[in-house]
């Protein structure tokens, strides 16, 4: 079967899309004589069509039943099963979270703290944020689990639960239908955990150093390999504004999570936000479609 796009070549289906079956090919198209608007909503849903048969509207931090991998910072793949982590300490609130608000489209920065703070394990154990290297296992297995009160992760701040009932449940949010807006997500997420904070908290790196050329100054403010960087461009950022820290402490993996002190309230060095617009993700496939 063939599929033709206006002026363009025809391709066969099998050729196109990689499939052996032509049971699984798109039907055939013929665009040149429909109006510019309705060419335009048939581009964009051939375009995700064929990205859902190529397996490219699921990213990789979705592969598999880790529901839990988008929370993941740096996409780590050694991200285990969900249930180690922590669950709310709190109760659901009377009003139900605030995320889960009908008036919502996406949820904001807001809404995640205040669920952060209704949930009760922000504040009952330090919060440890982990980048350059060190990975989830490392990270929740040689440290969180050392600390009494247990430290929270980034996967520990709301819970399994909450992300079933208020994140999954909520199909409008458009959160698993492109990377762009898993992406946002995940920021507006670290950010807002950043804000909820509060007293000492923890940086777990794999080196003190790092191997970025030029490494930066060590720990906490080591420069990363590649960009984006969560915590150097969200969760720093916004530690440092955040008048309830008293100080970030870098904890290092190879020197058996030796721990070092790098900034203090009070001190300078105050990295520059971040230009993300929090209030505005990324178009969902369905407003593409409006």
């Amino acid at each position: 079967m063939a599929i033709k796009l206006g002026n363009w070549s025809s391709v066969s289906c099998q050729q196109w899309t990689g499939l052996s079956s032509s049971q699984h090919c798109l039907p055939h198209l013929q665009l040149a004589s429909i109006t510019v608007q309705s060419r335009r909503l048939m581009m964009v849903a051939i375009k995700h069509i064929v990205q859902i048969l190529l397996g490219l509207i699921v990213p990789t931090v979705w592969a598999g039943n880790c529901n839990s991998c988008i929370q993941d910072p740096d996409g780590s793949q050694d991200v285990p099963d969900p249930g180690p982590w922590r669950e709310c300490k709190n109760p659901v609130p009377h009003l139900g979270w605030h995320c889960s608000d009908k008036a919502l489209d996406f949820p904001t920065v807001d809404c995640l703290i205040a669920d952060m703070k209704a949930c009760g394990n922000l504040g009952a154990g330090p919060t440890i944020f982990y980048s350059m290297g060190a990975t989830t296992v490392q990270v929740r297995e040689g440290f969180r689990d050392k600390l009494n009160p247990k430290g929270v992760m980034f996967n520990d701040a709301l819970g399994q639960k909450y992300w079933d009932t208020v994140i999954y449940a909520r199909p409008e949010f458009g959160i698993n239908e492109n990377q762009a807006r898993q992406a946002f997500f995940r920021d507006i997420f670290a950010i807002a955990m950043a804000k909820a904070s509060q007293g000492e908290v923890f940086l777990v790196t794999a080196t003190r150093k790092g191997d970025a050329n030029p490494p930066g100054d060590p720990g906490i403010f080591q420069n990363p390999l590649t960009l984006p960087n969560i915590w150097r461009q969200m969760e720093l950022p916004n530690l440092q504004r955040n008048p309830a820290i008293t100080k970030i402490t870098n904890v290092v993996v190879e020197e058996n999570f030796k721990r070092t002190t790098d900034w203090k309230h009070g001190d300078g060095k105050i990295f520059p936000l971040d230009p993300i617009d929090v209030h505005h993700p990324p178009l969902s496939i369905n407003n593409e479609l409006r």
